[in-house]
């Protein structure tokens, strides 16, 4: 036989079934590795994963349990103690409802009456309340600017009555006229206690106090002493100055 030359057709059939099985594994070979590296990687992520996880729990601080809250009573016994409050003397004295006196005005007034009023009015005040003067009123007859003393009137003289020197009804306790010195003098340390009463703000009660004190003293020497006895002040004294003596 004959020998093929190389080259020849048998040799290229050969040679392409060598390529094209060569060519198959080629193909086949590809996958796999590509599997492989897509598994690696995946067992990478998951070992990365989970190291992070186990890193965020970790560090993570533990949880510390709550102290249970305190009971009622617990919580009672730990409120300080409050004071009773003490209200001050000046101001539950100042609560309270001030002094009412009462007094008569009579006269030469709207409306004579018995007014009630407070222990600081003024006689033109109880005036008013009896609904003012009237139009022959000669409030220079009476003093309206004294306090107003409980128990006693308040005569407001017309100007006729004050003219002819009419003073008030006697032992009213009424404020003496002495508008041009037709009024005649109280003397201290001897009238009795029902002519004191017709000076300007000395009430039966003032009156009293007045013959009381000067039987324990021996009498008054000077107007001034008069503010020794307990109630009269320097307006009364200011406002019976030309109207009595001693």
């Amino acid at each position: 036989m004959e020998q093929q030359d190389a080259g020849s057709p048998a040799e290229e059939l050969v040679t392409r079934r060598e390529h094209l099985r060569a060519q198959r594994k080629a193909e086949h070979a590809t996958p796999a590795r590509f599997g492989l590296r897509l598994g690696a990687v995946t067992v990478f992520l998951v070992v990365m994963v989970t190291w992070a996880a186990v890193s965020w729990f970790t560090s993570r601080p533990s949880a510390r349990a709550l102290p249970e809250p305190p009971s009622l009573e617990e919580t009672l016994e730990s409120r300080p103690q409050e004071a009773p409050s003490q209200e001050p003397e000046d101001q539950a004295e100042a609560s309270e409802s001030p002094e009412i006196v009462v007094v008569h005005v009579a006269g030469a007034v709207h409306e004579p009456q018995v007014v009630h009023m407070a222990a600081d009015d003024r006689a033109i005040d109880a005036v008013e309340a009896a609904g003012g003067l009237t139009a022959d009123a000669a409030p220079e007859g009476a003093n309206l600017a004294a306090p107003v003393v409980d128990g006693d009137m308040i005569y407001v003289p017309t100007v006729e009555e004050l003219e002819a020197g009419h003073g008030p009804p006697a032992g009213s306790g009424s404020h003496e006229l002495n508008g041009n010195g037709e009024g005649t003098p109280v003397n201290l340390n001897s009238a009795p206690a029902d002519e004191l009463e017709q000076l300007p703000g000395i009430g039966p009660a003032l009156a009293d106090r007045i013959v009381t004190y000067r039987e324990a003293n021996g009498g008054f020497g000077s107007l001034e002493e008069l503010a020794a006895v307990s109630g009269i002040g320097p307006a009364i004294i200011e406002s019976i100055a030309d109207d009595v003596t001693w």
